[in-house]
């Protein structure tokens, strides 16, 4: 039966003179690591900077044109809220106009309807006492007219016939 083995890890050991020159080449190589990722922080830390400032004026800028557009808003729903009432108020008025005219054409219409029936009865004496007469040569008519004895009112005469 064959045995496996298994190789001891390497450790390197370093006599005690280059232990010294080694933590040292340790230390440096690490500031140089350090100096470096440090100006590269800068580096980003000016690039933020630069960032934050851009993004600041241009927050700046959007805040000024929203409180712009804010105030431009209110003004047109100032606008329109006195827009609206101008709009209800001319309805309210148009609507009481030609309601008014409306009640002025009934109070005329009704004052000459008043008018006619103050001449009906002067009309039906005027029209019952119409009689046609005429003259007639050789069984011709020569001539025919309406006569009437009553005589109608200058009132309705004049209502009759119109101004």
């Amino acid at each position: 039966m064959a045995t496996a083995s298994v190789p001891a890890p390497m450790i390197a050991v370093v006599p005690h003179k280059n232990r010294n020159v080694v933590v040292v080449g340790l230390a440096i190589a690490l500031a140089v690591c350090g100096i470096v990722v440090g100006a590269l922080g800068l580096l980003q830390a000016r690039s933020a900077k630069s960032d934050f400032a851009t993004t600041s004026r241009q927050l700046a800028t959007t805040s000024h044109r929203l409180a712009t557009t804010r105030q431009g808003l209110a003004s047109v729903n100032l606008q329109l809220a006195a827009s609206q009432t101008a709009i209800l108020s001319l309805k309210a008025n148009s609507q009481a106009g030609t309601v008014s005219t409306l009640h002025t054409s009934l109070n005329t219409l009704q004052a000459q309807l008043a008018q006619f029936m103050v001449c009906v009865p002067e009309l039906q004496q005027e029209i019952s006492d119409l009689s046609i007469n005429s003259t007639q040569t050789g069984g011709y008519l020569n001539s025919a007219y309406l006569s009437n004895s009553t005589i109608v009112s200058s009132n309705c005469s004049k209502m009759l016939q119109g101004p």
